[in-house]
């Protein structure tokens, strides 16, 4: 008998296809489960190895040894017909189970996994810049952030958020931790170079699990090309990722070829960011002259109402008259322009003065979350705190704790955390929360101004009025007397003190230079020592902070129930059939509190 007859009798040949199927498929999965793992690479080298040598000694052994069903025995000793007929027919069934596991797995590598590529993930680095004179970090942060807003409209990627990317600016981090920090499978970088009205950008989308480079490229354009550049990056990360582009090119309505008006809404935007009064101030003058050079700059409009927003909330209210009516018309022209834009739906719920009917705003909100696209992270923060406004504090956790998961390093979705935990009275969570937060960015005002709050409510005085004077510190106010406040709030403190403490603080909020935010701490003060009416007058609206255990007394006041009915929170609650969590109907035409 030949050879291969001989092969085929003794079944080497099965054997040798089992084995083989066998080893392939024990690598696939290995390839798969060990970085999971963060296991080392020697690993996989050594199962390699292991594979290859075991198969020579595998055939020699199917050799000698065949499979009967007495189990295993010399093949000298074993009539031929026996082993070929028991051991053929159980290693068929051995090579068919493991063909169909391989063929499972072959389905799912190249369909399920490109599946996934739909919630393929990336984080947007800020840009590098490399100008002779080192002075256009806006411009590179801004072209970070178109960048990034243009990956945010494919539907088949998960853009993690522009704050926690920028976290890493200036870090010297490794990017494979970078990309376990943000948990995200990619990270595009890069870097501009602006010398005249020349520019050269360079970008590379890297792997983040291996900090290897999957796709480079560098742009040479004049100053008008900026905006070619933007959309040529995220076409490429999207060959390079192999996800769908999923819309029409990213020229949207609103935006601008204006290079001029381009660059002084960058520079609105940075100094914004600044979040100091000369800051705010000169923010205002560029998103104006923006909207000067192009009046149908619809996201230039948009950056002139929020600009205008911000400071009604940090400046003196002697240097912002008129500028809730200017807020309200730039917005306006913004919404002429582009009504369908993302940014409009989720400027009309979150900026004041421009709220619709309340259902709309939620609607808004969640049609928003449902598209996806550049807007999802953020509707889903607004999300939370529409619904903590509206006084569904356990609803509104669940969104933000979503949103803090989307974008850890965000400050501002540390702050709604904080606050909904706040307003559910679980003060140890809510101080976690701010401590994670201060580690991000220490000396925030508003995540010290709410532990103040905290604190107090916590009983925990001296440390309330503590993170009070920095607050107070960080915005260039007066410096504090501690002595009336804290012997108002000390376990033994007489009713004279109380009234002292009172007094104190009706003195700081007179001063006509404390921007309305500030004054957020001294309302819950009042409150907190049974001066409800005081509280109220201090800040005429509490917003989400109505909830807090220390309005009890607030939400009882007829005063209360007015401002609940002004901003449309009673229509919206029957409307919907569900009342805040601390509120209840009496009859069709009450309601009350408590």
């Amino acid at each position: 008998m030949s050879l291969w007859g001989e092969l085929k009798r003794r079944s080497v040949l099965r054997v040798g296809i089992a084995y083989l199927a066998a080893a392939w498929l024990l690598l696939q999965v290995a390839s798969i489960v060990l970085p999971s793992f963060e296991g080392p690479a020697w690993v996989m080298q050594a199962l390699i190895f292991s594979t290859a040598l075991g198969f020579p000694l595998v055939v020699v052994l199917a050799w000698f040894y065949e499979l009967t069903p007495e189990g295993i025995r010399a093949a000298s000793k074993i009539e031929p017909t026996q082993a070929v007929k028991f051991a053929g027919r159980k290693l068929d069934f051995v090579i068919i189970g493991l063909l169909v596991v391989a063929v499972g797995f072959l389905v799912v590598d190249n369909y399920v996994v490109d599946e996934d590529l739909s919630t393929a993930s990336i984080a947007v680095l800020p840009f590098d810049d490399l100008s002779p004179n080192q002075d256009q970090e806006y411009f590179s942060d801004g072209l970070t952030e178109e960048v990034l807003n243009n990956l945010a409209q494919i539907n088949d990627l998960q853009v993690t958020g522009r704050t926690s990317s920028f976290y890493f600016k200036d870090l010297d981090i490794d990017l494979r931790e970078i990309g376990q920090m943000l948990g995200v499978g990619y990270l595009l970088q890069g870097s501009l170079r602006k010398d005249g009205d020349q520019l050269r950008v360079t970008a590379q989308l890297i792997d983040a699990a291996d900090g290897f480079q999957l796709w480079s490229d560098t742009y040479d354009q004049d100053l008008a090309g900026v905006f070619a550049i933007q959309e040529e990056i995220a076409v490429a990360v999207t060959n390079a990722l192999r996800v769908t582009l999923g819309v029409d090119g990213f020229d949207q309505p609103g935006a601008t070829r204006n290079v001029a008006a381009y660059e002084e809404s960058l520079r609105s935007k940075a100094l914004v960011r600044e979040s100091t009064a000369d800051s705010i101030r000169a923010a205002i003058g560029s998103a104006e002259r923006a909207v000067a050079l192009d009046p149908s700059y619809g996201d230039g409009w948009m950056e002139l109402s929020g600009v205008y927003d911000r400071a009604i909330q940090f400046l003196p209210p002697e240097q912002t008259q008129g500028y809730a009516e200017r807020r309200t018309a730039a917005f306006g022209r913004a919404r002429a322009i582009m009504p369908d834009s993302p940014r409009v739906l989720l400027m009309i719920t979150t900026v004041r003065g421009a709220i619709l009917n309340r259902l709309e705003d939620e609607n808004a909100l969640r049609q928003l979350i449902d598209e996806g696209g550049s807007m999802r992270i953020n509707a889903i923060g607004s999300l939370s705190l529409f619904l903590l406004r509206v006084g569904h504090r356990e609803k509104a956790l669940q969104y933000a704790e979503q949103a803090a998961r989307l974008d850890p390093l965000a400050i501002g979705a540390s702050y709604q955390l904080a606050l909904t935990l706040f307003t559910l009275a679980r003060y140890d969570e809510a101080q976690r929360e701010i401590e994670r937060g201060l580690e991000i960015e220490p000396g925030n005002t508003q995540l010290l101004g709410l532990r103040s709050v905290v604190a107090m409510e916590a009983g925990e005085g001296a440390a309330s009025i503590a993170a009070s004077d920095v607050v107070s510190a960080n915005l260039n106010q007066e410096p504090r007397n501690r002595g009336p406040i804290l012997r108002a709030f000390a376990p033994d403190a007489a009713a004279e003190d109380i009234e002292i403490a009172l007094e104190e603080v009706r003195r700081r909020v007179g001063n006509p230079e404390m921007p309305p935010f500030s004054r957020y701490p001294y309302a819950a003060i009042a409150a907190s020592l049974g001066n409800p009416e005081l509280s109220l007058e201090i800040v005429p609206y509490p917003g989400s902070l109505a909830w807090a255990g220390y309005m009890r007394e607030v939400r009882g006041l007829p005063q209360f129930k007015t401002l609940v009915r002004d901003n449309g929170m009673v229509e919206y609650w029957r409307e919907t059939g569900e009342w805040a969590d601390l509120c209840r109907p009496l009859g069709d035409d009450d309601f009350e509190c408590f």
